[in-house]
């Protein structure tokens, strides 16, 4: 992209910047800005909190923590029982989720805590949460297959046994 502009004698429009940008790049980027900057981005997307996040860093936690199942997903990796997981949950972001979605327990074992995650970060930038209600249907519909497909041993072993209520709380976030 940034050669068609290159091509053409153009300057890259800064959109093209972020369409090439790495996760983790976009979170060093959030980063590196100012504590005004990084107030101001967090407060348009309703994710600030004092209280939780003095240093203003609550966005770059969260974009670093999703980047490592984006990059499983993109490589047709394995993401059910979580083993590309690259980092513990940031304290703040653990706070934060944990009080935003009123769901207790975020760990970052289970690929619902992803998916909690995922959907805090749709609500955010999609006000009708159409995006999230369609990734949480999917999930709970996936997670009901596999249920029903091995034996309960099996499940028991693979899926933690809160998953269930965390689904029906995230359910709840997502409509209110």
């Amino acid at each position: 992209m940034v050669r068609h502009f290159y091509n053409r004698g153009e300057d890259a429009p800064l959109w093209v910047v972020f369409e090439i940008l790495y996760l983790s790049d976009l979170a060093c980027f959030f980063e590196c800005l100012n504590e005004i900057m990084r107030e101001r981005i967090m407060t348009q997307l309703n994710m600030f909190d004092v209280s939780l996040d003095t240093n203003r860093n609550l966005l770059s936690s969260m974009l670093y923590t999703i980047k490592s199942l984006r990059n499983s997903v993109a490589h047709n990796n394995i993401i059910f029982d979580t083993r590309f997981k690259d980092r513990k949950i940031s304290p703040i972001l653990k706070k934060w989720i944990e009080k935003e979605t009123n769901i207790q327990n975020i760990t970052l074992y289970s690929l619902i805590d992803y998916i909690i995650i995922v959907c805090c970060m749709l609500k955010r930038v999609d006000f009708s949460s159409t995006r999230a209600k369609l990734l949480v249907g999917a999930y709970k519909k996936h997670n009901q297959l596999l249920q029903n497909n091995v034996a309960p041993a099996i499940y028991a072993q693979i899926i933690q046994q809160n998953v269930s209520q965390k689904i029906a709380a995230l359910e709840i976030y997502l409509n209110s």
